[in-house]
């Protein structure tokens, strides 16, 4: 089996998934107005001169304390609630006609993402993906798409 790994943030979408969602999370109180200018501050430092790996695990960790104590089942209502008018406009053509080549190709496509599972699998739901993986801490979990496996790695 083969497959071909993804980012989701600036590769697959636009811009940082969490940030996407900024709006629904911030109207319903999981984000205040410093995190968001904050977020949004280190995005475009991350844009104008990009990022070692020392840097994306500040990044991650900062994600991390950032999203420390949101309740999963909210965060995943508001995700589903909000999906189509966050991701869908943010979604690179591109990636999509990727998706469509390795997919015929016989190839399993894979989202790779440090985002949160609730963010980065909603995904899966819109984009014909096989397999969404997310990293958090030192663990990998395997999410697979509705009617699909996912090898553990």
């Amino acid at each position: 089996m083969s497959a071909a790994f993804f980012d989701l943030d600036k590769t697959v979408i636009a811009k940082s998934s969490t940030l996407a969602f900024g709006k629904p999370f911030y109207r319903e109180g999981l984000l205040s107005r410093r995190a968001i200018v904050k977020s949004m501050y280190a995005q475009i430092v991350y844009m104008l001169v990009g990022a070692d790996e020392s840097k994306m695990e500040e990044v991650r960790e900062a994600m991390l304390a950032l999203t420390k104590g949101w309740q999963q089942d909210h965060v995943a209502q508001i995700v589903a609630e909000t999906l189509d008018e966050v991701i869908s406009p943010i979604v690179f053509a591109e990636a999509l006609e990727l998706f469509d080549e390795h997919h015929a190709a016989g190839r399993t496509v894979v989202i790779v993402s440090s985002s949160p599972a609730e963010v980065a699998s909603s995904a899966q739901e819109t984009r014909r993906l096989q397999c969404s993986i997310r990293r958090s801490g030192r663990t990998r979990r395997c999410s697979p798409a509705p009617g699909r496996t996912c090898a553990r790695q």
